[in-house]
């Protein structure tokens, strides 16, 4: 069972030799606050929870089935999709979670929102979904086995938050196939359509070849890393046609 968020923060804390105060003063809030979200006597909000893990070095992920889902940040704004993904009804929730439809799907607005709502609020949610909340380094990759047969489109789906391949909307076959069946795939624009989307993939490869990781190169652009990830998968799919461009004219001369 996952610990409280209060207990996996305050314990990073006392690691990094940090002091209440000192995180109060980032997070914005006063030390009275930041005892009270350890003790879990309170509760913060989802952006002050955010930006207290972000503080420590962290960042809260969802936990399902003992298996790392995705960033709770990125999660949230799809979470319908996502409870949908998993096989859940609004009435399903409401069984799971003592309330009634109405009220999971006032929490799943909240939810979508972000501003204002409690991580207590995001937790019970996600309970019900047999999902949990937990902290990992802010520079955690989860391995993954390599494949030989690696795709050069390989991304972040845009639903259900899972790396996958993708049928150039950023969504995984199975995602793809559910917005299709339920006609809600104008949703998720094609990738070479997105505005100004060629010159961020330009900005990218020149940030990757000065040696920046992933996430600094996600931060010097102001986008997500999904966004970068659909910026490698460009240049890797360019790359891979330039690749079979030059090798054409070879087999012909043959």
């Amino acid at each position: 069972m996952t610990q409280p968020i209060g207990i996996q923060l305050r314990a990073i804390r006392l690691q990094l030799r940090l002091s209440q105060q000192a995180i109060a003063d980032t997070v914005g809030v006063t030390q009275t606050s930041i005892s009270s979200w350890e003790c879990g006597t309170k509760s913060p909000s989802f952006r002050d929870a955010h930006t207290w893990a972000r503080t420590l070095q962290h960042r809260l992920v969802v936990i399902g089935d003992k298996a790392l889902i995705g960033d709770l940040v990125d999660l949230m704004p799809n979470i319908a999709t996502f409870r949908q993904g998993q096989g859940a009804t609004q009435h399903d929730l409401a069984r799971a979670m003592w309330r009634s439809r109405r009220a999971v799907s006032n929490t799943e607005l909240r939810i979508q929102a972000g501003d204002g709502v409690r991580l207590a609020t995001v937790q019970a949610y996600l309970s019900g979904l047999d999902c949990s909340v937990g902290v990992i380094p802010a520079g955690y990759v989860e391995p993954r086995p390599v494949s030989s047969a690696k795709s050069a489109t390989e991304v972040t789906c845009d639903s259900c938050g899972l790396l996958a391949s993708h049928k150039g909307r950023g969504l995984c076959d199975p995602c793809h196939r559910w917005h299709s069946k339920t006609g809600t795939l104008s949703r998720f624009p094609l990738l070479h359509t997105w505005i100004e989307t060629r010159d961020r993939v330009r900005e990218y490869a020149e940030l990757r070849r000065q040696g920046l990781s992933r996430r600094e190169i996600a931060a010097q652009l102001g986008v997500t890393l999904r966004s970068v990830e659909r910026y490698a998968a460009a240049v890797r799919a360019a790359e891979a046609a330039a690749t079979t461009d030059q090798t054409e004219p070879r087999s012909e001369a043959a």
